[in-house]
């Protein structure tokens, strides 16, 4: 897919790194009817999910990073394409779900 964005002009690749995925809350209504995405901190620690068949700890989530990493930013140099990674969502320190995703201090 890298090599494909490269060959079409496409000269940047945003992507997720979330190994239980996305927390989420009752969506918000915005301009013209539209449901946007939200997260809640208090609603969602009213009943808080736990998905302990994906608990993984900060040091395996690193090396899963790295080996993921390591495999695709050589691909995106030769094509051309700079790799963009999303944020942490919701940016807060303590584990969701199992997982120790705070691992990135800027």
């Amino acid at each position: 897919m890298i090599r494909n964005l490269g060959k079409v002009g496409i000269q940047t690749l945003g992507y997720n790194f979330k190994p239980i995925g996305n927390f989420r809350t009752t969506s918000t209504i915005g301009r013209g009817g539209a449901s946007y995405s939200t997260f809640g901190y208090d609603e969602f620690m009213k009943n808080p999910v736990d998905v302990p068949e994906k608990y993984i700890s900060e040091t395996n989530l690193l090396v899963n990073l790295k080996y993921f990493l390591e495999r695709i930013v050589p691909v995106a140099e030769e094509s051309g394409v700079t790799l963009a990674m999303h944020p942490d969502d919701p940016p807060i320190p303590e584990p969701l779900g199992g997982c120790s995703s705070h691992f990135i201090d800027a």
